[in-house]
């Protein structure tokens, strides 16, 4: 794999990578607002470049899309971006159906390709996702 592009948003948490993937409306961007207006920085918004740099998983924006960020309601923003490729740490992929009332985190595995994966957990996009984004991040985040 030299690199391909996923439908995602994608910002960076002190240097790690966290990739949201999820259905058109279930508040990737949302979230990513809340995310940057805390201290993160945007890697990418609705599409994000993949590739595999000394054998980590990298993220960065699409070539003209850098510091861009859509969202609802308001349209077209710029944000503070991430510079360069960023290690990738983890994916959350959001899921408005998801049960708030879980009990166990829903942990698996995105794959790019063969050997190269991120953990994956599974969140809605409620009051508490960003803190449970920087949670999962600080537990399962490699």
């Amino acid at each position: 794999m030299t690199s391909m592009r996923v439908q995602s948003t994608a910002v960076a948490i002190e240097g790690r990578g966290v990739m949201l993937t999820g259905a058109p409306g279930t508040g990737k961007s949302e979230l990513a607002l809340r995310l940057i207006a805390d201290g993160a920085t945007l890697i990418g918004d609705d599409v994000v470049e993949i590739a595999i740099n000394e054998g980590r998983l990298t993220g960065s924006s699409v070539a003209g899309q850098t510091g861009r960020l859509f969202i609802s309601g308001i349209g077209l923003v710029h944000v503070a971006a991430a510079a360069g490729p960023i290690p990738l740490s983890i994916c959350v992929r959001l899921d408005a159906a998801c049960l708030r009332s879980d009990r166990l985190a829903n942990l698996d595995a995105w794959e790019a390709s063969p050997g190269h994966w991120l953990p994956r957990i599974t969140l809605d996009c409620g009051p508490a996702a960003p803190e449970k984004v920087r949670l999962a991040l600080r537990l399962w985040g490699h």
